[in-house]
């Protein structure tokens, strides 16, 4: 890290930054050393894997956990990576809940045939954060109520106090 930590902190200091945000865990890691002696606050945030450890990088995990314990503010997508960062000791109090989303009102409705597609990435389940789908699907369904949404593996995609109404059919 000879010359990094020079490089780095001179470019925030001509841009006059108060803050800097890590977008990613394991950069954060590996930016450790930096943030230990930059004067000024960092935040965090994770998406997922980069709390999973890496056999393949000696130390990481120990990184990881001091990162955690130091850093003011980390953000994450669920919360079930806010129960494995505070496994790993990042404090409760210093954890915030920055969910994805997507803009809806960016996208003007249009007319079209479509499939809600499942799949390992896609499940829509409440506590991984995915509100903003319900209400897309609220949408179609005030959009469109004639209309019914199926689930190739013959499972409800959305519950009906999700906004669907009650009208998911099940496809096999």
């Amino acid at each position: 890290y000879r010359g990094e930590y020079g490089v780095l902190a001179n470019l925030l200091e001509r841009r006059g930054a108060d803050l800097m945000h890590v977008y990613f865990g394991h950069t954060g890691v590996h930016l450790l050393p930096f943030m230990k002696r930059w004067s000024k606050p960092t935040v965090v945030s994770f998406h997922g894997m980069d709390i999973q450890p890496r056999e393949d990088k000696p130390g990481y995990l120990d990184g990881l956990k001091e990162l955690l314990r130091t850093v003011p503010l980390a953000m994450g997508r669920s919360l079930s990576l806010k129960a494995g960062m505070l496994a790993l000791g990042l404090p409760e109090e210093r954890f915030r809940l920055n969910r994805t989303g997507i803009p809806l009102d960016n996208f003007p409705f249009t007319e079209r045939e479509f499939r809600l597609a499942t799949g390992p990435g896609l499940s829509a389940d409440r506590e991984k954060g995915h509100r903003c789908r319900f209400e897309g699907v609220r949408r179609f369904q005030l959009r469109a109520p004639e209309r019914a949404l199926h689930d190739r593996r013959g499972r409800a995609v959305v519950r009906a106090d999700a906004g669907a109404g009650g009208r998911i059919r099940n496809r096999r």
